[in-house]
């Protein structure tokens, strides 16, 4: 098989469509099937004869937990809600012990501003969103799960491997689509989940208003900080 850059070398010409087969491979293997592969780089990612994407050195894997993939799917929940916030809620979910009143709700104003600045100008993946989300979790001493680093760095990895193939595929549009089709296909989230419901008042995931069927007017989140 061919490395991304070889592949794209010898054929002359970028591969948008190999852009988006190894993206939703990527998606899927972490939200459906549960599990990553623990050193993703483009140097482990092959093309093979008839185009099909392979993964070598998998002895590194790491099995998601049911209830990671849903508190993962509601991190981008709250990214399309550019909701610091609801962010800040989602990551503490469960165990608010960790963390005082106080320092959650200074933690939570940072990640709103720094989601609405992100937003406004907002490019075609979440490099630039995941450094920041790094940089404002080391400020605050905050202890970072291993599976959300793992699946940060992973972001980013991914991000920079299908550039290769597709300089101007957009990440971010990309998963806008996807995120309904793994919700809904196979139940991941009630219509009831309040990153859902918070999530389908934004522009950004038309889809699952379409896909719950909702009327609900847009918010002025920025107002809100």
């Amino acid at each position: 098989g061919l490395s991304p850059s070889a592949y794209v070398k010898k054929r002359g010409a970028y591969a948008p469509e190999l852009a988006e087969k190894i993206y939703r491979m990527y998606i899927d293997m972490a939200f459906r099937n549960r599990f990553l592969h623990a050193d993703l780089h483009a140097g482990n990612i092959m093309i093979d004869e008839n185009d099909r994407v392979v993964l070598i050195d998998t002895g590194l894997a790491h099995e998601f937990p049911n209830y990671y993939v849903k508190r993962y799917l509601r991190i981008y929940l709250c990214i399309a809600a550019v909701d610091g916030y609801l962010q800040i809620d989602n990551y503490y979910s469960g165990r608010t012990h960790l963390i005082t009143p106080e320092d959650k709700k200074a933690l939570g104003f940072d990640m709103h501003v720094m989601y609405q600045k992100w937003d406004k100008n907002r490019q075609k993946d979440l490099t630039v969103l995941w450094l920041r989300v790094m940089v404002l979790l080391r400020k605050h001493k905050v202890v970072m799960d291993r599976e959300l680093m793992m699946m940060m760095i992973s972001d980013i990895t991914m991000s920079g491997v299908v550039h290769e193939f597709d300089p101007a595929f957009d990440v971010v549009e990309f998963v806008r689509h996807e995120i309904p089709r793994l919700i809904f296909n196979d139940g991941k989230l009630a219509l009831n989940d309040p990153y859902l419901l918070s999530a389908s008042r934004r522009d950004l995931l038309k889809d699952i208003r379409t896909a719950m069927g909702m009327e609900v007017p847009d918010i002025d989140f920025a107002a809100q900080a």
